[in-house]
């Protein structure tokens, strides 16, 4: 029985060096307090080295977390303003791109260039592009959005969008996401973030302003 219990007592103790040595334990405090930090790093080091990547994916979980992605709901009323918008401003420079044709003798602008386009169909839907891509890399949402509340963020939120970001999510990105059926626009639907298939093309998403 007394040497059932020695072994048991050995084995607990075995791992735990500064119980029974506390001359160990001495030295590790006298390391610590005389400034020799060697074994206090190899701790440190050790316990962050755990920790790290999980701190770091967490806190971009967290502040992801704090935005309230807008759904596709409110998305299409802010689209449809604005395309109520363009459709008014379009129309005020076709019928002055009109005028110019028929009264001021400027009639390459109805000539077509690139297959059944005319430079009148060209320059309009650059006006049209340049809206989206410059109210949103300058402002962050377009006016339907802004009156709305909401506008574009990129998932990495520590850094701004860049201009080829925006660019491509509203050239490439809106030309895939209604080239089926406007399918892509509804992938909204379906994924936690809200995300239509040109935001998640170009790393952004769209969100409700924060009230400071």
């Amino acid at each position: 029985m007394q040497n059932n219990y020695n072994n048991n007592n050995d084995t607990f103790t075995s791992g735990y060096h500064y119980v029974d040595n506390p001359q160990n334990n001495k030295d590790s405090l006298d390391d610590f307090y005389s400034g020799n930090t060697n074994t206090v790093s190899v701790l440190t080091d050790s316990m962050n080295s755990d920790d790290y990547d999980t701190n770091s994916e967490s806190a971009q979980t967290s502040s992801l977390s704090k935005e309230q992605y807008a759904g596709f709901g409110v998305r299409l009323f802010a689209y449809f303003i604005d395309n109520l918008i363009l459709f008014i401003g379009l129309l005020i420079v076709r019928i002055i791109l009109l005028i110019a044709t028929h009264i001021g003798g400027l009639y390459f602008f109805s000539n077509d260039v690139l297959f059944q386009y005319s430079i009148c169909d060209i320059l309009l839907y650059i006006i049209r592009i340049a809206y989206f891509v410059l109210m949103t890399y300058y402002t962050g949402a377009t006016l339907g959005k802004h009156l709305l509340k909401i506008h574009v963020v990129s998932v990495n939120q520590s850094e701004k969008y860049s201009f080829i970001d925006i660019l491509y999510r509203e050239t490439v990105g809106r030309f895939l996401s209604k080239i089926i059926l406007y399918i892509g626009y509804l992938f909204s639907i379906a994924n936690r973030d809200k995300a239509a298939l040109h935001d998640m093309l170009s790393d952004t998403r769209v969100t409700y302003k924060r009230h400071n």
